[in-house]
C-alpha cells in the first residue's frame, strides 16, 4: 500500500515520530462537515504504546476544532474494539476488497 504525494496534498495528514523514525500516521479525507478515516497506521513494535491513541486523539481535536461534525471508520476488524474504546459507535459494516470479507463502519459524532 502507498499514499501518494497527491493523496498527501488533497487530505490531512499526520505522522507520529521520535527522534529516528516514524512511528505511525493518521489521515482523514473532509468533505463540509463529515470526514473519514482514511489511514491509520502504527508499527507493530509500537502497538499497545498509546500512539495510536495520540493519534486518533489528534485528529478527534482537528474535526472539532473544524466544524466537522462525523468521522467515519471503515475498520480493519482486529481494530474495531480500539475505535469503540475512543467512542466511535458501529453502524453496519461494508465489502472489503478483495470479498468475501466484511469490514465494520463506525461513526464518531461530535
Amino acid at each position: 500500500m502507498e499514499v501518494s504525494a497527491e493523496f498527501i496534498r488533497n487530505n490531512k495528514v499526520w505522522v507520529a515520530t521520535n527522534d529516528s523514525q516514524i512511528l505511525g500516521f493518521i489521515a482523514i479525507s473532509v468533505n463540509d462537515q463529515f470526514a473519514e478515516l482514511e489511514h491509520m497506521w502504527v508499527l507493530p513494535k509500537f502497538i499497545n504504546k498509546k500512539i495510536g491513541k495520540a493519534l486518533f486523539k489528534h485528529v478527534v481535536s482537528y474535526c472539532k476544532s473544524n466544524a466537522v461534525c462525523t468521522l467515519r471508520i471503515e475498520s480493519d476488524p482486529n481494530a474495531k474494539a480500539f475505535y469503540e474504546k475512543m467512542g466511535a459507535h458501529h453502524i453496519g459494516f461494508v465489502d472489503s476488497i478483495p470479498k468475501p470479507r466484511k469490514l465494520p463502519v463506525l461513526e464518531l459524532m461530535f
